[in-house]
């Protein structure tokens, strides 16, 4: 189980182990890598701001109580330290529920231009996203992609469960409305392969 592996290289790191510190690390840093490029284009900035984080966490971990699971702090602490380092640098204008500046791709599609099937499925995929609004974007990239728990997702959200439940039924209703069932299925197929 991805938690419990995660539960026991943290509580090694507080305990001494700087090789469990190496394996989070190398377990998260890409991952946080393509989230916070989802949010802010400026790769450098995104790359500082790892860097920030696991340089505070390396410090503070006697301090830090993970309640969560280890993925989720990670998500948020990264989320809040990307939007206040923005904030401070004038980078991001405002956060709102409804005019976030989140840009979601697949990334993993890049891997597959030169087929052209590939290339239809990518047209479809970004058809389908461009349908949703960034939020809608960001729940289904965080639960279906990252496979996340719903709980995780309504924290990295900043959403109570319901509100989550809602934006997600929206996504899905907005999806079924300009799509048929058959074409819907491939794509949460596809998306789901993509991950």
């Amino acid at each position: 189980m991805k938690s419990t592996s995660d539960i026991s290289l943290w509580q090694q790191f507080v305990s001494g182990n700087d090789e469990a510190f190496s394996c989070i690390y190398q377990k998260y840093v890409q991952v946080l890598y393509q989230y916070g490029k989802h949010i802010c284009s400026d790769s450098e900035l995104v790359k500082d701001t790892i860097q920030e984080l696991f340089t505070y966490i390396y410090r503070k971990r006697h301090e830090i109580s993970i309640k969560t699971g280890l993925e989720s702090y990670l998500f948020i602490a990264f989320k809040n330290l990307l939007f206040k380092t923005l904030t401070h640098e004038q980078h991001y204008t405002s956060i709102t529920e409804d005019n976030q500046s989140l840009q979601f791709s697949l990334s993993v599609e890049d891997e597959f231009l030169e087929h052209e099937t590939v290339r239809n499925q990518k047209e479809k995929i970004r058809e389908l996203l461009l349908l949703l609004s960034h939020r809608q974007q960001e729940v289904i990239y965080l639960r279906y992609i990252r496979e996340l728990s719903f709980e995780e997702v309504c924290q990295i959200m900043d959403l109570n469960y319901q509100s989550a439940q809602n934006l997600l039924q929206r996504s899905f209703k907005k999806i079924k409305s300009h799509y048929k069932p058959s074409e819907m299925q491939l794509l949460l197929g596809i998306l789901y392969l993509l991950k």
